[in-house]
């Protein structure tokens, strides 16, 4: 197995907690299907990808699917406009939020 740089994990768990201000962490990586869920746990996923170097199949565990699926939801953000918007807000928090932390 690799060595996997351990900042990458602690930035996908800033990006959780940056979700856990309006879902439970648990209601996102937990397979519920309801849409307000689908589509939060698909913001997550595209913010984590875009802000990591985390694989697809690290992100997979880290939300206990598939990597297929992770993949589908990166696509399903950058084809659907509001999910694009939501997850661009969500990146800014976690900036804001890490700057803070810096300080």
């Amino acid at each position: 197995m690799m060595d996997l740089d351990h900042c990458d994990y602690d930035l996908a768990n800033e990006v959780m907690d940056c979700c856990e201000r309006r879902f439970k962490v648990r209601d996102i990586t937990e397979r519920r299907r309801h849409g307000y869920l689908v589509h939060a746990r698909h913001v997550a996923v595209w913010v984590i990808r875009q802000m990591t170097d985390l694989s697809l199949p690290e992100i997979g565990r880290m939300f206990d699917v598939h990597h297929t699926t992770i993949l589908n939801s990166i696509r399903q953000v950058e084809k659907i406009p509001k999910l694009f918007d939501r997850a661009r807000v969500l990146q800014g928090l976690v900036t804001t939020q890490l700057e803070r932390d810096k300080l």
